[in-house]
Order: C-alpha cells, then structure tokens, then sequence
C-alpha cells in the first residue's frame, strides 16, 4: 500500500481577529489497474508511438466479447496486414505491429490506415511509419 500524505492547507486573509487559517489535510493515494476494468464502448484508440519505426503498438477495447478484426491498409486500398482476426474476450487489448506485411516483407515508409471491425462497430484511423 501506498502511505497516505499528510499536509495543511494555510489561508492568509485580511481578518485582523484570524490572519491565518490552518486546515490540516491527509491525501490516501489510489493506484487503479485500468486492465482489470471493462470498457463502457468498443473503441478503436490511437497508436504509439505515430510517427513510428520500426514497431507501433495499436490500442483497443472491446465493451463485449465476440470476433474482431484488426487490418492495416495502404492508402490505395489495398490489405497490407491481417494483424487481428479472432474472437477475445471484452476489456482493453493491443497489438504490435512491425511495419511488415503479411509476407514477412518491410512496407516502404509513408502512412498506412488501420482499421478494426466487430460486430457494430468499425473505425479507422491513420499512422505514419518514417524510415
């Protein structure tokens, strides 16, 4: 556990009969474990580090169990990386990617989008990969 911090507060005023107040104060520090907590929405989060190179870790969350899928595209289109396709359990996840594609080969520098799909939901979002 965490020690509680114990301090006051001192207020100065212009009162001649009580110049200064003291309020003593004990401050409990809370850790919360935010894993361990399921998410109100299914939610496609942002990406760290962006611009990235050579890996970048995709956030998301997932406010019910059931199938997703989590795909990275270049900008004409087309598929680049299948990195998610399973069913997982609700709560938060993330997933490494390290600028390859499905064959295993390096993608040149530029901007991807990564998209997620589940039931009710899609979202997309951009990233940059800079060699």
């Amino acid at each position: 556990p965490v020690p509680a911090i114990e301090s006051e507060i001192n207020i100065t005023s212009n009162d001649p009969d009580l110049p200064t107040l003291s309020i003593p104060i004990t401050v409990t520090p809370a850790v919360a474990n935010d894993d361990n907590l399921n998410p109100l929405v299914t939610a496609l989060k942002g990406n760290f580090p962006n611009p990235f190179n050579p890996t970048t870790t995709i956030r998301f969350s997932m406010k019910e169990a059931g199938a997703v899928k989590v795909m990275v595209y270049n900008l004409k289109g087309q598929l680049v990386k299948n990195l998610v396709d399973t069913e997982l359990s609700s709560g938060n996840h993330q997933i490494v990617w390290d600028g390859r594609d499905d064959r295993g080969s390096s993608v040149a520098s530029g901007i991807y989008l990564y998209r997620m799909e589940s039931s009710n939901f899609t979202a997309t979002n951009k990233m940059m990969l800079m060699k």
